[in-house]
């Protein structure tokens, strides 16, 4: 690991952001991931190391979270496998995705930002 202050922080960063994003209260990602809340809540604020790469296999299972993106923030990749952070959010089966042709993986991006574009719009409104 490079630099492990760093990968401490934008891990901590990654995971808090993820929980909220989904709506999981600590008990609920305890109960998501197998890992005890008290740990989640610690490694959220930088208060624990960074975790052995089981653990990350567990976060990236309860997250719905791509394991290699989670092992690339944590340090232990140099280089994460694919260069938009988006990419890992949008999709659960990431290896599924990049398995189809060229022309179905372009009808599903435009899909996805058409809703995108739909939900901004609705959302500014209120």
């Amino acid at each position: 690991m490079v630099d492990n202050e760093k990968a401490i922080n934008e891990l901590s960063e990654l995971l808090l952001k993820t929980r909220k994003e989904k709506g999981y209260s600590l008990q609920k990602a305890s109960i998501k991931t197998g890992i005890s809340h008290s740990f989640i809540s610690q490694l959220e604020r930088g208060k624990r190391p960074v975790p052995i790469p089981k653990i990350l296999r567990q976060f990236a299972e309860g997250y719905e979270l791509d394991y290699e993106y989670l092992m690339f923030k944590a340090g232990y990749l140099d280089e994460p496998r694919h260069t938009s952070d988006d990419e890992y959010f949008m999709f659960k089966d990431k290896e599924g995705f990049d398995s189809l042709p060229e022309e179905d993986k372009e009808k599903i991006l435009l899909t996805l930002r058409e809703q995108a574009d739909f939900m901004i719009s609705k959302y500014k409104k209120r």
